[in-house]
């Protein structure tokens, strides 16, 4: 028998008792399935931030490669991240008072860590000034400047998903209202799609000289659409039902194509009105092929580790790898680029390993959860 963490067993009776009639619903994407997923998520966000090709390079096979899998498949995961986190957000939710207990516990679980994060790093290159002058960073000392390095993680840009995912919990009461109308939330969810493919992807503003988006209606798509799903049980097992028809190969093949084709629309191959107009469809083939495997080879997936430890550290593991070792070493780009990705990768999920034995820093860093 396959013994279960505590802090699992903990987490799924804890979501039942909020309401047990939603129990066959949480049981469609949840548990190790959910630990699984967002582990490859952020491997594929590593291997995003792994980019390392010159422009004089971007016609070369090994830059074709590695576009492939950085502006092709890898573009899967974000979209998976916001959808994941809307689907847990609202599957239980069926009272206000339900919505409002689940905004302060994100207090702790995605608020801290950002802050934290952000404050790490803006520390990091404050220090680096010092230590490590390769890092050639200027960093700002007045208010305005621990403001945007902080808040507005000036010094860490990977956490901007973590930003927008808090702006998503601020409007949660918004959204659990509209989702108690099937109507209308069908309505929003299509012109959510709608304005984020063809008219406004986000609105940004300027911050002391720093721009940054305030809501992006792309990834508010993805988001929206995994808070949909969540309230809709029949629909989601039918789906369920449907995919376990299909054979494995189709969802890998069907992800690799759209992968094939968004690489080519990102580069500029195939010209379009958006650049990431294949990224649903490398969305869903993704989650599709996901949900294959996991219910193929469950037994052997079970999984431990932090993703949210591994998507803070691994900008900061990529950048001292980068400066201080890559910089030295004079190696093709292809080989640069898997070097660097299985480095920071196993680097950080040491690091995340680590983490997690130390309670307290779990608690902060990586929310305890």
């Amino acid at each position: 028998m396959v013994k279960r963490s505590k802090s699992s067993e903990v987490h799924m009776r804890t979501m039942l008792e909020l309401n047990p009639c939603n129990g066959e619903n949480v049981k469609l994407l949840n548990n190790n399935f959910l630990n699984l997923v967002p582990l490859i998520c952020a491997l594929f966000v590593v291997l995003i931030h792994s980019y390392n090709v010159d422009i004089s390079e971007r016609n070369s096979v090994g830059a074709f490669i590695i576009s492939f899998f950085l502006h092709g498949l890898c573009t899967a995961a974000v979209p998976t991240f916001f959808f994941v986190s809307g689907w847990l957000f609202y599957i239980n939710a069926d009272s206000i008072h339900v919505v409002i207990r689940k905004m302060k516990k994100r207090v702790f679980t995605v608020l801290l860590p950002f802050v934290a994060w952000s404050l790490i790093y803006y520390l990091f290159y404050l220090l680096g000034d010092f230590f490590i002058p390769q890092l050639n960073t200027d960093v700002d000392f007045s208010f305005l400047g621990v403001l945007r390095g902080i808040f507005f993680y000036e010094y860490v840009f990977p956490m901007w998903y973590m930003f927008q995912l808090c702006l998503f919990i601020i409007i949660a009461p918004i959204v659990f209202y509209i989702l108690k109308n099937k109507f209308i939330s069908s309505i929003v969810l299509l012109s959510t799609i709608l304005i984020g493919m063809f008219i406004c992807s986000s609105v940004d503003i300027t911050v002391a000289g720093l721009e940054r988006s305030i809501f992006q209606f792309n990834f508010f798509a993805y988001y929206f659409c995994g808070c949909w799903l969540s309230q809709l049980s029949n629909v989601t097992r039918k789906c369920k039902d449907y995919i376990n028809k299909i054979p494995l190969f189709i969802p890998i093949c069907l992800f690799v194509i759209f992968g094939f084709l968004q690489s080519l629309f990102f580069e500029g191959k195939i010209v379009s009105f958006n650049e990431r107009c294949i990224v649903p469809f490398v969305f869903i083939s993704f989650m599709v092929m996901m949900i294959k495997i996991y219910e193929t080879k469950k037994k052997f997936l079970k999984i431990n580790i932090s993703t949210m430890i591994i998507y803070g550290v691994h900008p900061m593991v990529g950048l001292l790898l980068g400066k201080l070792v890559f910089n030295y070493i004079n190696l093709p780009t292809i080989v640069s680029y898997v070097y660097s990705y299985i480095l920071v990768s196993l680097i950080s999920i040491g690091i995340s390993y680590f983490i997690k034995k130390l309670k307290p820093i779990y608690y902060v860093l990586g929310g305890n959860r």
